[in-house]
C-alpha cells in the first residue's frame, strides 16, 4: 500500500483541511482513501484518490460524492490494472499529474556490502571522504523548529510552511524521521523520511552552499538507507525522478543523484479527471 493511502497520511491531509474518509473497494475486503476539499466561496469540493490500488465500489463512491457536492475527481492508479478503472469510466488522461510519474526504489533487504556494490563510485568517494561528518536524527519540537528555519534558509525548492511541518510530525510521530548533517554544529543538509507499510519514503531533502560543496546529501541519503535497513524496512522510495515519457529539465540533476544510489525504476500510469 502507497503512502497516500495510509491512516497517518490521512490524519495529516485532516490537519491540513481535507475532509477523509475511506471507502470499500468492489471486492469489499479493501479499502480506498479519498480526500475531499470544499472549493471557496462555492457550495462543491474536489476530492482526489492518490496511489489507489484497488477498484471503488460504485455505490459508496456515489454516495459519498452526493454527500460532499463533489464536481470534480483526481485520480492517480498506482499501476496498470487499476489504471483500467479510469478507462473503463471514460476520464480524461492527463499527462502532467500531481504526483510523480516515476520512481525509483531501493531493495533494503539486500545485505549493506550489497547495497554499498550498487553505488556509483563517485558516490562512494563523497561517503569515504565524509567519515567524521555528524548524521544525527532529530527529535522534539524545539530542534524542528531550528530544522524548519535552515531549510527555509537553504532558499531552494518547496518549503511547507513551519504548521504544515508541525502536523506532519504530529500525524506521523515516530513514522516521521528528520535527518540532518551538521558540520561545526551548523545545519547543512537535511531530509524528511516518512515511513509506512514497511516503506521508507524520501519525502523531503534540502541542502545549503557549503553542504552541496561538501557532498552532505550523498552522505545523508546513504546514512537514511542504512537506518531504514536496520531498522527493519523493505524498501527505500526515492519519491520521484525523471520520468522518460515527460522529461523534466529542472528534474535532471537531482534524477541523476538519486539514480547514482541504484535501484529500480517504477513507472506510473498517468494521472486522470473526471468531472461530477
Amino acid at each position: 500500500m502507497d503512502l497516500r493511502q495510509g491512516k497517518k497520511y490521512g490524519l495529516f491531509l485532516r490537519r491540513q483541511g481535507w475532509v477523509v474518509d475511506r471507502m470499500k473497494d468492489r471486492t469489499g475486503k479493501g479499502f480506498i482513501q479519498m480526500a475531499i476539499r470544499k472549493l471557496p466561496l462555492l457550495p462543491f469540493s474536489v476530492m482526489k484518490c492518490q496511489r489507489f490500488s484497488m477498484e471503488p465500489e460504485e455505490g459508496q463512491l456515489r454516495r459519498l460524492k452526493k454527500m460532499h457536492r463533489v464536481i470534480y475527481s483526481i485520480w492517480e492508479p498506482i499501476d496498470e490494472e487499476v489504471e483500467n478503472y479510469c478507462k473503463r469510466k471514460k476520464m480524461e488522461r492527463k499527462l502532467e499529474g500531481y504526483l510523480p510519474a516515476a520512481s525509483l526504489e531501493i531493495d533494503l533487504r539486500l545485505s549493506k556490502s550489497r547495497l554499498w556494490q550498487d553505488l556509483d563510485k563517485d558516490v562512494k568517494r563523497v561517503i569515504r571522504k565524509l567519515p567524521d561528518v555528524k548524521v544525527e536524527k532529530v527529535l522534539g519540537s524545539r530542534k524542528r523548529w531550528e530544522v524548519w528555519r535552515s531549510w527555509r534558509r537553504s532558499g531552494k525548492g518547496y518549503v511547507p510552511g513551519y504548521r504544515a511541518f508541525e502536523s506532519m510530525a504530529k500525524s506521523f510521530g515516530s513514522d516521521m524521521w528528520v535527518m540532518v548533517v551538521r558540520n561545526r554544529d551548523e545545519i547543512v543538509a537535511g531530509e524528511v523520511i516518512l515511513v509506512s507499510d514497511k516503506k521508507a519514503y524520501y519525502y523531503h531533502a534540502w541542502t545549503t552552499r557549503q553542504g552541496r560543496e561538501m557532498g552532505a546529501q550523498t552522505k545523508l541519503v546513504w546514512e537514511g538507507m542504512i537506518r531504514a535497513r536496520n531498522a527493519g524496512l523493505v524498501t527505500w522510495d526515492f519519491e520521484g525522478i525523471n520520468d522518460g515519457r515527460r522529461p523534466r529539465k529542472s528534474w535532471a540533476g537531482f534524477s541523476r543523484f538519486k539514480e547514482s544510489f541504484g535501484g529500480k525504476r517504477i513507472i506510473y500510469p498517468s494521472s486522470y479527471r473526471q468531472w461530477f
